[in-house]
């Protein structure tokens, strides 16, 4: 878990994970937790998809909603892919 404060008019994330500690500055608070959940990732060794939400729901209708034949289940993917949520990365809807 990241430890997030605010230092003067900067924001200080610092993360510990397996025994390995890491810590940076960034301006915004939005930046130190995109920071944080990346960071924390690589020290624990996962990697993050670098791919938008919107290519996620592709993928996902691809490889299992065409396989379960669920026409309602394809309609939400549609709304979702046309969303503005779909252009975010997943890494920042975290």
């Amino acid at each position: 878990m990241a430890s997030i404060q605010k230092s003067g008019n900067k924001w200080r994330v610092q993360v510990y994970v397996k025994g390995q500690r890491d810590s940076a500055s960034f301006r915004t608070k939005q930046e130190v937790s995109a920071w944080a959940l990346t960071r924390e990732a690589e020290l624990g060794g996962k990697k993050l998809p670098d791919k938008t939400f919107g290519e996620a729901m592709k993928d996902h209708e691809r490889n299992v909603a065409t396989h379960l034949g669920g026409r309602w289940e394809l309609t939400r993917l549609k709304v979702f892919q046309e969303s503005s949520l779909a252009r975010r990365k997943l890494a920042s809807l975290a």
